[in-house]
């Protein structure tokens, strides 16, 4: 099977998802001794994990206290911004109003 180009940008884009994972990890395991510029990275790559890899890494045992500890400590930094929030209830709103306009044309 032929590799594609989008084939090849795919696996590095997934090989620096999980550098970026790996990183995160490699900060909390040391967290809160790390310095002032490895905190801000952390900061800025925790806010870009999917929730699917924040749920695993505040599971996690050797990891929890520290996840834990890092999100009360930077919870402003860590949220999500207002316009990821507003996009699923736009999302959401839309769906509803195509469920109702379906069930309101078949009475």
């Amino acid at each position: 099977m032929a590799d594609t180009p989008k084939g090849r940008f795919v696996a590095r884009d997934e090989a620096a998802h999980q550098a970026g994972t790996k990183q995160v990890s490699d900060y909390l395991r040391r967290y809160p001794d790390i310095s002032d510029e490895e905190l801000a990275d952390l900061i800025a790559r925790y806010r870009e994990l999917p929730s699917v890899e924040m749920a695993l890494l505040a599971s996690d045992q050797a990891l929890a206290s520290k996840v834990e500890l890092f999100r009360s400590q930077h919870r402003r930094e860590t949220r999500l911004p207002f316009r990821q929030y507003a996009v699923l209830v736009a999302i959401a709103v839309i769906w509803f109003m195509i469920i109702g306009y379906s069930v309101a044309t078949k009475l």
